[in-house]
């Protein structure tokens, strides 16, 4: 989200969507060329609520800071990092549908549980997707199914606690 930061409100921080692509691609790319890459996937930024964003810290007295967000251009790089998971062939989060339902218009009255100051996730938005990246990891990569992994240490009541480090390690030299 912080890289769809309209231009014309704040040129410093915005990244101009073809250069945030070409980014995208950069960093997936550099992940993939490591000896043993890691299993990649890509989450949206999430849809804006710009009235709340832009009231957010503003004296009662004053009228609302320009809002430096917007909906329909928030939602140009949720279109790119979209484009870009296909064309990495890397998994997709997208927080849009997840939040706004299929229609992915915007509703304030439903960002208002999604989102804590119209830009950054509340409660609700963060477990929204913290169970939408886990559904989407144990799709693509069952592998990582925590309730299917071997463990790896003893269990508690298995621990001899007069020989800690046997316990853990088997024999220790020395």
């Amino acid at each position: 989200a912080n890289d769809a930061v309209l231009p014309a409100v704040n040129p410093h921080q915005t990244v101009p969507l073809p250069t945030y692509r070409a980014n995208l691609h950069e960093m997936i790319q550099t992940l993939k060329s490591l000896p043993t890459p890691p299993r990649i996937l890509l989450i949206t930024p999430p849809p804006v609520d710009a009235h709340r964003w832009g009231t957010r810290t503003k004296p009662a007295d004053q009228p609302p800071a320009v809002a430096d967000r917007e909906f329909a251009y928030t939602k140009q790089y949720r279109d790119v990092c979209i484009d870009v998971g296909k064309d990495e062939r890397v998994p997709v989060v997208d927080t849009w549908p997840l939040f706004l339902g299929d229609s992915l218009a915007f509703d304030a009255g439903v960002l208002q549980d999604i989102l804590s100051d119209g830009l950054h996730l509340a409660a609700e938005g963060n477990k929204r997707l913290g169970k939408a990246v886990l559904d989407l990891v144990l799709l693509e990569w069952p592998d990582l199914d925590p309730e299917a992994m071997p463990s790896v240490l003893p269990w508690h009541g298995d621990v001899d606690k007069t020989a800690i480090p046997e316990t853990f390690f088997g024999r220790v030299r020395g």
